[in-house]
């Protein structure tokens, strides 16, 4: 049996595919409201934030976006940790 993923392209402009959780912890529904969520937070959160946050998830280490953003390595962490807090504020 395949599973096709579903597209759900009102969360961002260039659509997200969703698929089911293997293991059934994550059902549609939940990583819908996720990614509602998400799209949320970030957009309350600063450019260069955001760009850290991309590069990190793209798989950069975090010497690597310190450099390339002209920041020290402990700045993107200490930007991390305040956004951890503010996401589990946002999550109420």
């Amino acid at each position: 049996m395949s599973i096709r993923p579903i597209r759900f392209s009102s969360v961002t402009r260039s659509g997200v595919s969703l698929l089911p959780d293997r293991k059934g912890h994550w059902p549609v529904c939940d990583q819908v409201a996720f990614r509602m969520d998400w799209s949320n937070f970030t957009a309350q959160c600063s450019w260069k934030n955001r760009v850290i946050m991309d590069m990190l998830a793209a798989g950069y280490r975090r010497n690597e976006v310190a450099r390339r953003l002209s920041i020290t390595p402990p700045a993107i962490t200490q930007r991390m940790n305040a956004l951890h807090h503010r996401w589990q504020s946002y999550q109420g």
